[in-house]
């Protein structure tokens, strides 16, 4: 059993355009835990994973954000 913590950081800057010309800068840093047990390449896979899920939350939120301040905030 391997207990593994993974910190990253998350930088982006996204154009948005409506009626007007926007840009959202975002700068966060995601702290990720795993565990897996086997071979070291079930636990590369095992953070590979978890780093993907992390990312695609991520993009999920931004893109749940956007919408909001496409139907709110821009109108």
């Amino acid at each position: 059993y391997h207990p593994g913590e993974l910190v990253g950081h998350i930088k982006i800057c996204v154009h948005y355009y409506e009626d007007g010309n926007v840009q959202l800068n975002t700068d966060t840093t995601q702290k990720i835990t795993f565990s897996e047990s086997g071979s070291p390449d079930a636990i590369a896979t095992a953070a590979f994973k978890a780093i993907a899920k992390a990312e695609g939350t991520f993009h999920t939120n931004l893109d749940v954000n956007y919408q909001a301040m496409g139907e709110t905030t821009f109108k």
